[in-house]
């Protein structure tokens, strides 16, 4: 191999080494932001899933109490919540289940309004508003003041 090409050799391998290799690096850190997205995204993914059940929780709930006023409210929320978030097939498959399951738990549990029914639906509104906070925390501190959009503010029941 002549002097040339074994330096060319050489400096492939220290590329490699560096983007692949070992150590603080540029690839091992671009691996490890990926990985702290991808943790992230798939904390999203089970907020708002959990999210999707409370809104089943509080479809049957709400309108078992107050059939007037919150006839569809929560059923419009978990589609509003779909359309904000587009999730993948898999996520709003569970999401779909978590607010049919939460749904028919509810209705076996309470099929009338009673003081506990309002009790567990004032529970779950304020547990699905804590997940709400923190879906929405990244969002403050890159969304100008006023620029929320009517649909977001519909979700957030504001």
């Amino acid at each position: 191999m002549s002097k040339s090409a074994n330096t060319l050799f050489t400096g492939l391998i220290i590329l490699f080494t560096i983007f692949v290799g070992n150590g603080p690096t540029l690839g091992s850190f671009n691996h490890a932001n990926a990985q702290t997205q991808y943790d992230e995204y798939l904390k999203r993914q089970k907020d708002i899933t959990v999210l999707a059940g409370f809104f089943g929780a509080l479809h049957h709930l709400r309108r078992t109490c107050n059939p007037v006023l919150e006839a569809e409210i929560w059923r419009q929320r978990m589609q509003n919540l779909i359309a904000l978030e587009e999730p993948d097939d898999k996520t709003h498959l569970g999401m779909v289940a978590a607010f049919n399951e939460r749904f028919k738990a509810s209705q076996k549990q309470y099929p009338e309004c009673t003081r506990q029914a309002l009790e567990v639906s004032r529970d779950i509104a304020f547990r699905g508003n804590e997940i709400v906070l923190r879906l929405t925390a990244p969002l403050k501190d890159q969304t100008p003041a006023g620029s929320i959009t009517p649909e977001q503010t519909q979700l957030l029941g504001q």
